[in-house]
Formats: structure tokens, C-alpha cells, sequence
């Protein structure tokens, strides 16, 4: 059985020297495509995710380092199978809606609700954060969000195309 998917606290389970673990050394983490870092306070090297072949999802608190950190940008420019990378943030307000603008598409906010994101990919069927952004980058890159920096997901936003349903995980 390959392991695809895996939220983790990164510092339990590596340690301290977490920035020295060669993921890509690891047969267990090859096919890794949805990885969410669930401490906020480390990350792996920039340099290490980028040499997961197969990973195209991840998802970071960055509670002590600021959206807009330079890990962020490396991330992106490093991590080139990349498609989605998601920061999740404790509270979704004024100050992270002036700090959370990027250039790359890729790049979305989303405030933290784990559990139930965790609970929805668990059982399937429904809308999780990895769909929101997904949702949300295929609107960015047709021109539906302005200005095309913005990188959080406001309500007007959510509505899924046909079902006249709002995404789940958002506050009404």
C-alpha cells in the first residue's frame, strides 16, 4: 500500500533535526502527493519537498512566520509538480487579508478548521480545503479574482458552479 496522503506533526515525529531529514531518501514519502505540516513553527527544507516526485499538495501553518514568508516563494519556485499550496491561519482577518497577496496562483489562505477538513477527506464525498483552493486557483487563473494577488477566499467566492450550495467549510 503507498502512502499518498499524511497530515503530520512533523517536529514529533522527526525531532529537532527536521531540516536535515531527507525526505527523498525515504521510500515511504515517494509517493506522497497531499502532505500537510501541521506544526507551526518548522518546516522541512524547501529543497527536500521539492525532490518529492509526486508531490502536488501541501499544506503549512504558518503561525509564526507570516504569510508571506520567504520559505513561500522558494516553495513555489522549488517545488515545480506543485499545484496547490495552502497556508491555513488561525483566524481569517483584516490583518491576514492585507498580509495574504502573492503572485502565484498556486499560493491560497484558508482559515484552520483541521478537524473537519480532516473528517471530510476521511469519508469522502465532500469538499475539503485541498477542493476549495483548487476551486478557488481555476478562478484566479480564468480572471474571476481580483485584484489576481489575492490569495484568501472571501464568501462570494465559495458558491459551487451549478449546485447553488455554498462550500462547507465557511463561515455564513
Amino acid at each position: 500500500m503507498r502512502l499518498e496522503r499524511l497530515n503530520v506533526d512533523v517536529g514529533r515525529l522527526f525531532g529537532p533535526s527536521l531540516s536535515a531529514y531527507d525526505f527523498h531518501r525515504n521510500p515511504t514519502f515517494m509517493g506522497l502527493t497531499h502532505f500537510t505540516i501541521l506544526d507551526s513553527h518548522k518546516l522541512p527544507a524547501y529543497s527536500q519537498l521539492s525532490l518529492l516526485p509526486e508531490l502536488t499538495h501541501l499544506r503549512i501553518g504558518l503561525f509564526n512566520f507570516g504569510l508571506n514568508c520567504p520559505e513561500i516563494s522558494l516553495i513555489l519556485s522549488e517545488c515545480k509538480h506543485l499545484r496547490v499550496l495552502i497556508s491555513f491561519t488561525a483566524n481569517m482577518d483584516e490583518h491576514v487579508r492585507k498580509e495574504a497577496v502573492h503572485d502565484d496562483p498556486r499560493y491560497v489562505v484558508i482559515a484552520a478548521r483541521l478537524r473537519e477538513d480532516w473528517e471530510a477527506e476521511a469519508r469522502g464525498g465532500k469538499l475539503d480545503s485541498w477542493t476549495h483552493a483548487e476551486l478557488f486557483i481555476a478562478k484566479k487563473r480564468r480572471g474571476e479574482i481580483l485584484p489576481v494577488s489575492r490569495c484568501w477566499i472571501e464568501k462570494s467566492d465559495v458558491m459551487i458552479p451549478g449546485s447553488g450550495s455554498r462550500w462547507i467549510f465557511l463561515p455564513s
